[in-house]
């Protein structure tokens, strides 16, 4: 399932806590992600919105479109879903108004939605009553930012900390409270005002502390309060307004003080997990009660935080969503996809359960990867296919790796082989998993990778029903940094490419994601193992020895998340082309290459070009004359890329300049 968000910004609260936030959750269910930022402009929005059909999904947040550009959205997306958490049918102003330009438009998204995603039951109440499928999704928090403690550090000595989150458009509900502020400023119990907001006020009757918002230390900030405040008052805008800061109070163990408005009245329940307040009279009193009653405040910290966990958290809002959608895509697509699907599928039945399923050798090299391992090795034990053995090498980390295989170890009660050993390198350690294997099949997967669950029963099920294929790989989401992802086998290369014999093709038109291989072990025997001789692109040789020789299948699924970070060698370009170099001067340096001179010029020239560019492009050219001699080299070995003499001149014109 391929899904697309077309969001207003894309660091914006409704962003984060609506779109960004869910994304890790949406990989982890094998879903490919887009989010694309809504730009100014119509004929921008048609540009940017021409590749819309290739999603199964498209989901539109919050944003009310002419006719014009609302059409040509539904036009182009399979199924759209409408994303609402604010009463966007009113103005948002200070006296908050019908307006029959949003009540059009709002009205028209609602009409020609397949599904529409409310952020609290008013909404969900007024899309209902519109006629449109709706489900209820509320603004939620991740729970892993919060810590679970809820007992207040602070109210035994010295001053209790009343606190306030939110923006510069709602901080003028804050300052209606001023009165309040000053008659609690002359009560006996000391306290004083945290404002955590990128804006502020004073001369409120008691100390102010002011908090720069920042999504970093914002839960921090949180965690030092004693009491959240929440004042709303009551208009068509506010009643439709989702309570995110009263969630993100429970969420941290706040006791909650709100007024009755909205969606803060449906989810502080008054004297359970916090107070409603009506007036001025009460929010003294309401105050006060909790300053004077510290267990009380733990109490209605503990009942807020049990509520968020229960159902205001994207851990437990996410199923729904995610059942949402896929029932959505399902009741469209159920009859064309079936015949497709069968062949991947029909020979599973009840793999798991199956005690005559062949073995399957994992092996996991890890070095470095504390923050990925235990995700990495979770994904491999989250096999539909059960008859595996997983072996997890440590190549001499120096950060807490190995404590961290040491912790699945326990977790999954020694069904983990664990070896550690000085480091060697990738190479070594993945012959070393190969000979230690007992399986008839086997695989690797990075430290830093994620294996979909029926990754290995679907490559199994296409072995078994394929005896003449000695391997068979497939498909991968690339994980970036932004957490968006895309697939890693271009559209044009879908068709099965790996039967190429032509030496030049097994080069340059072979897509093969090589990680994603799952070997009968008895290839090895035939076609060695991994060169030790190279540092990096080993699977550059070993993929060329492997089409060479045997028969490689494909299954057009993405089976495996490749994480993209700034940690990867391949991230850094120079190091890249420079080993890819090494690499291929090895691979054309075997009796079987030598036969083919005019591949191996081609080759290496593109590699001098592209090094020599990358050492210009990062600057590190100015202290000898590596750029020069590179691409001397690749117009040697390939005279008709015109790009090595247009580099050569920009090369020698620098030089000549700096003199």
């Amino acid at each position: 399932m391929r899904i697309a968000f077309l969001v207003q910004g894309l660091e914006t609260p409704r962003t984060r806590y609506r779109v960004r936030q869910y994304l890790p959750l949406f990989h982890k269910q094998e879903v490919e992600t887009r989010v694309i930022n809504i730009p100014r402009g119509t004929m921008r929005r048609l540009r940017d919105f021409r590749s819309l059909d290739e999603f199964d999904v498209v989901v539109l947040q919050k944003r009310l479109f002419s006719a014009f550009d609302f059409h040509y959205i539904r036009n182009k997306a399979k199924r759209l879903v409408f994303d609402v958490d604010d009463a966007i049918m009113v103005k948002p102003d200070a006296m908050p108004k019908e307006s029959r330009r949003r009540r059009v438009r709002f009205e028209r998204a609602i009409a020609e939605s397949d599904l529409v995603f409310a952020g609290n039951s008013y909404l969900m109440k007024v899309v209902q009553e519109l006629g449109a499928k709706a489900i209820l999704i509320p603004t939620c928090i991740d729970l892993n930012r919060y810590p679970a403690s809820v007992v207040r550090p602070s109210g035994m000595e010295g001053p209790l900390h009343l606190g306030w989150i939110g923006s510069q458009s709602t901080l003028p509900y804050l300052e209606e409270l001023k009165p309040i502020f000053r008659e609690l400023g002359q009560k006996p119990v000391p306290m004083d005002l945290t404002i955590i907001c990128n804006t502020f006020f004073d001369d409120c009757g008691m100390p102010v502390c002011k908090k720069i918002w920042s999504s970093e230390t914002e839960v921090r900030d949180l965690m030092g309060l004693d009491i959240g405040l929440a004042p709303l008052p009551e208009n068509p805008w506010t009643i439709g307004k989702s309570a995110t800061k009263v969630v993100q109070y429970m969420a941290a163990g706040l006791p909650v003080i709100t007024s009755p408005v909205g969606a803060n009245a449906e989810i502080v329940q008054d004297g359970v997990n916090g107070f409603h307040a009506k007036d001025i009279r009460e929010w003294v009193d309401r105050i006060l009660s909790l300053a004077e009653h510290r267990d009380q405040r733990i109490k209605m910290g503990i009942a807020g935080r049990q509520l968020v966990e229960k159902s205001y958290s994207v851990q437990g809002v996410f199923p729904r969503m995610y059942e949402g959608l896929k029932g959505l895509v399902l009741q469209q697509d159920f009859a064309v996809k079936t015949e497709p699907e069968k062949e991947l599928t029909a020979a599973s039945g009840t793999a798991g359960l199956k005690t005559d399923q062949p073995l399957v050798s994992i092996t996991i090299p890890a070095h470095n990867h504390e923050a990925f391992v235990q995700e990495a090795i979770d994904s491999v034990m989250k096999q539909s296919y059960r008859n595996i053995e997983v072996m997890v090498i440590d190549d001499g980390s120096t950060d807490k790796t190995w404590e961290k295989i040491e912790e699945a170890c326990k977790k999954y009660d020694g069904r983990i082989r664990a070896v550690s050993h000085e480091n060697q390198g990738l190479v070594r350690t993945l012959n070393l998993g190969i000979r230690l294997s007992k399986g008839k099949y086997w695989c690797q997967m990075a430290s830093d990778d994620m294996m979909h669950e029926r990754n290995i029963e679907l490559k199994v099920n296409f072995l078994e029903r394929n005896p003449d294929y000695d391997a068979v790989c497939s498909d991968a989401l690339v994980l970036k940094e932004d957490l968006s992802s895309r697939r890693m086998m271009p559209e044009k290369s879908k068709p099965d490419p790996l039967q190429r014999k032509n030496l030049s093709d097994l080069f340059e038109k072979t897509k093969m994601f090589f990680p994603s291989l799952l070997f009968r072990k008895p290839v090895f025997d035939n076609i060695g193992y991994f060169d030790e001789s190279m540092r990096y692109y080993e699977d550059k040789e070993m993929k060329l020895r492997l089409l060479m020789n045997c028969k490689v299948g494909y299954i057009d699924e993405p089976l495996l998340t490749w994480r993209s970070h700034v940690t990867n060698t391949s991230m850094d370009m120079v190091i890249s082309h420079r080993e890819k170099i090494i690499a291929y001067e090895k691979i054309f340096s075997l009796p079987m290459m030598k036969r083919h001179p005019l591949l191996r010029q081609k080759m290496l020239g593109k590699e001098y070009y592209k090094y020599a560019r990358c050492l210009l492009e990062s600057g590190q050219s100015d202290q000898d004359h590596s750029v020069a001699w590179y691409l001397f080299r690749s117009i040697l070995f390939y005279p008709f890329r015109y790009h090595g003499y247009y580099y050569l001149m920009k090369w020698y014109a620098k030089r000549l300049f700096s003199l």
